[in-house]
């Protein structure tokens, strides 16, 4: 029973960084995304 419960543990340990890792992905790309259209809009409010 013991061991049954230290690994339903971790797989549960590992599914939840896994969920982390992906949202913090997320996150970057919604950052680098408003980071480039920022920038982009910079640039054409300078050449106009």
């Amino acid at each position: 029973m013991n061991k049954e419960l230290l690994e339903t543990r971790q797989i549960k340990k590992i599914k939840a960084k896994r969920r982390v890792r992906g949202f913090l992905v997320v996150v970057n790309i919604i950052l680098i995304i408003y980071f480039l259209t920022n920038i982009t809009l910079k640039i054409i409010s300078i050449f106009e």
